[in-house]
């Protein structure tokens, strides 16, 4: 069976922060403090599930 957050999708920090209306910077401290996990695909590319973020922030699932 298929995990739920298997379908959902990384978001930019910048993406992910206007969605949630927060501050990139609040992103970043959240991964320091191991609340969220950061997806490093290169150098320059980082990205963050939104289904973590809607679990740290306790919301329920967004429709697609």
């Amino acid at each position: 069976m298929a995990n739920k957050a298997t379908n959902r999708k990384l978001l930019t920090l910048t993406d992910a922060a206007e969605m949630y209306s927060i501050s990139r910077r609040t992103l970043e401290r959240a991964a320091k403090a191991g609340e969220i996990r950061l997806y490093r695909l290169n150098r320059r590319v980082v990205r963050v599930s939104e289904a973590e973020l809607d679990a740290l922030f306790g919301l329920d699932a967004r429709v697609a």
